[in-house]
């Protein structure tokens, strides 16, 4: 008789009482399973649907969000072990929902006319269908509160993810597994990409054209955010690879060995390939001609190897990962990378925008036009030609404010610096885990600088990256500090 038969014969008992513990418990487990490698397919496959750009496919990523929370709330409900290291992400969180919320609570005329300045007059001019449904006495501080609907939704499915890293990526194994995924699906991007453009006509895939314009490099129509995902991947893959070496190191006690001997270990040659694929992976952000990411990677680069310049064995080792990298970029396209380094025309572009765009906060500097209605709201600002069109404002910074005014940009540099002192001191206190700390630190660093001049934080893919490696590295500095601190209280 087996123990499921025994069961349902003696549905009392000892037995039974046992065994509903083990049935909840095998739940829990998975559940905790299936959230995390729904986190982990969501960096292995958004950035190959464009990006993850088409309503479709962010659609999905609002699917997945809910699958998460439905099974996260499965696991609460059944007392399962889901905390998470830290209130201050939620709390940030809650904060900027509480604008979205704002922009969208109709008030008073009175008071709203304070807040925006030039509002109501643009809600007339440019959306009258919507001024047409106003109430007569109130309105809400959003130009457009479907599209700032819609966008609140995706903001609380990224709020999701967040939140479900923060609690499912904090032992070493899983946010070892998170490492893994972004080197290989990083490395996938980065052979397709340069492949794609040696032997493509510039279309997606090779089958697919652009209709709308666009500089397509691997599968995104704008090779700056393919630059903007793979800076990320490139530097978490060089932290990782840090770590593994160091690692291999300690399991051999700092016995000698030989190139051979290191040839032949399985984790050696683990190792070769994480290094390797970083040297492609940087290669290709460097072939697909996007300034911003050549100069966000430089700069991850140089707070990479600042970051283990007391490791001089370490930093030879990335600099010939460095070297390398350069020259295989030189063989692929040394000439073409040069002449894109020497034109201006996009800064010009950029420049144009920004004085725009520095004109649309004045009239609304509280709290912005609302989030996602940009893009209706520049034409009655911008000076230069009408047929020039923009969605975004090309720098993640500027259209952070013109959406959310300076009391959202305000909360966003908050937590960014809460963030960053927490990482800080978790680096500094860090021991066997430094290396992966610093390559998601350096990643963080690039994607924010190279937000200055574009707008990757606002494409679903890298969006997904950027939320959990920000868990990942929060994770593992909150575990450094904690353990320094239990340190701390056992020699005193």
């Amino acid at each position: 008789m087996t123990s499921e038969t025994a069961d349902l014969v003696m549905p009392s008992g000892p037995s039974s009482l046992s065994s509903k513990p083990e049935k909840t418990g095998r739940i829990d487990r998975l559940c905790r399973i299936a959230i995390e490698t729904f986190l982990l397919c969501m960096v292995a496959l958004t950035p190959w649907a464009f990006g993850s750009v088409e309503p479709w496919a962010i659609g999905l990523i609002r699917g997945v969000a809910a699958a998460v929370l439905m099974l996260w709330s499965i696991r609460v409900f059944l007392g399962g072990k889901s905390s998470l290291s830290g209130r201050a992400p939620v709390f940030f969180c809650l904060l900027l929902t509480g604008i979205f919320a704002l922009q969208m609570i109709p008030l008073p005329l009175a008071i709203a006319e304070i807040i925006m300045p030039r509002g109501l007059e643009l809600r007339e001019s440019l959306l009258p269908e919507v001024a047409a449904t106003t109430a007569s006495n109130y309105s809400s501080l959003s130009v457009g509160w479907e599209k700032s609907f819609q966008s609140s939704l995706t903001f609380v499915a990224f709020a999701v993810l967040l939140m479900a890293a923060l609690s499912h990526l904090q032992s070493v194994r899983s946010i070892r597994r998170l490492f893994v995924t972004i080197a290989g699906t990083g490395f996938a991007l980065a052979v397709f990409g340069i492949v794609q453009k040696i032997t493509g006509n510039g279309d997606i895939y090779w089958t697919i054209p652009l209709t709308r314009g666009g500089t397509p490099f691997g599968p995104y129509v704008n090779r700056n955010h393919f630059a903007g995902f793979l800076e990320m991947a490139t530097l978490a893959t060089m932290g990782f690879t840090v770590y593994r070496a160091q690692q291999w190191k300690r399991e051999r006690g700092g016995s000698p060995f030989s190139v051979p001997d290191f040839l032949s270990d399985k984790t050696g040659s683990r190792i070769i390939f994480l290094a390797l694929a970083s040297i492609v992976m940087m290669a290709s952000v460097f072939f697909s001609l996007s300034r911003g990411g050549m100069v966000a990677l430089s700069l991850g680069c140089v707070v990479f190897l600042l970051g283990i310049i007391k490791r001089p064995f370490t930093v030879l080792g990335m600099t010939a990962v460095l070297l390398a990298a350069g020259s295989l970029v030189l063989f692929l396209g040394g000439e073409e990378l040069m002449n894109r380094l020497l034109l201006a025309d996009a800064l010009t572009l950029r420049l144009e925008l920004w004085e725009s765009c520095f004109a649309l906060i004045q009239s609304f500097p509280v709290l912005g036009v609302g989030v996602g209605n940009f893009a209706d709201v520049l034409p009655a600002f911008q000076d230069f030609p009408a047929h020039r069109t923009f969605t975004y404002a090309e720098s993640d910074w500027w259209h952070f404010t013109a959406e959310l005014g300076l009391l959202g940009l305000g909360i966003i540099l908050a937590a960014g610096i809460w963030f960053a002192r927490t990482l800080i001191r978790g680096f500094l206190n860090s021991t066997r885990h430094q290396p992966l700390l610093l390559g998601l630190m350096a990643g963080i660093f690039a994607i924010a600088v190279h937000g200055f001049v574009d707008f990757n934080l606002h494409i679903p893919a890298n969006a997904v990256l950027f939320v959990l490696i920000a868990a990942a590295s929060w994770n593992l500095a909150r575990r450094s500090s904690d353990s320094s601190a239990s340190r701390l209280e056992r020699v005193t």
